[in-house]
């Protein structure tokens, strides 16, 4: 079962949630819900787990430019400590301004492929939607179909993905209140 910890991230001071399948988020205004959602995506990301295991160049950059995809890289402070456990035997953890991840089950080498054959995974699958076999590229043709399809395949690296809801139905009923309220029903 998925398990998330945060404090002092944004506007959420202290939280401790046992995530289900459905979870919602019921508060007032500003308290973080949103916050908390979109963190969630963010570490749900499979991408992050890779940056987070290889620290390749740039890596602290990549890690803000995952966050800032939801607008919360600026919610980080010096005290910010963030625990996610995602039910799979894999911790990310967020503390003294960086992250970690932890599993008692894998060594970080068994970590390494298993996210690699993850990413391996999401990336065949994108291709393979795109209408690309990449077994009849060679590994220029492959990078440059990654530096070409970048977006679409960031977008399915991630396990979770945040919609603002309320907006979504705000916007939709407002054209059809508008049309119920001219036809005078």
């Amino acid at each position: 079962m998925e398990h998330l910890i945060i404090r002092n991230f944004g506007p959420v001071t202290d939280i401790d949630i046992v995530l289900k399948k459905i979870n919602v988020f019921i508060g007032e205004q500003g308290v973080g819900k949103s916050t908390i959602a979109k963190l969630l995506s963010c570490l749900r990301d499979v991408s992050l787990y890779d940056v987070i295991l290889t620290k390749r160049e740039n890596w602290e950059q990549i890690i803000e430019r995952i966050f800032s995809i939801y607008g919360i890289q600026g919610c980080f402070r010096s005290d910010t400590y963030i625990e996610y456990f995602n039910g799979a035997d894999i911790s990310l953890i967020y503390e003294s301004g960086a992250f970690r991840m932890t599993s008692s089950e894998r060594s970080e080498d068994e970590l390494r492929d298993f996210v690699s054959n993850v990413m391996d995974r999401c990336l065949m699958e994108t291709f393979k939607n795109l209408g690309i076999e990449t077994f009849e590229l060679s590994q220029e043709e492959l990078s440059k179909l990654i530096a070409k399809h970048r977006r679409v395949l960031a977008s399915n690296l991630r396990l979770s993905f945040y919609c603002p809801a309320e907006r979504g139905i705000v916007g939709a009923l407002s054209n059809s209140m508008a049309s119920l309220f001219m036809a005078q029903v």
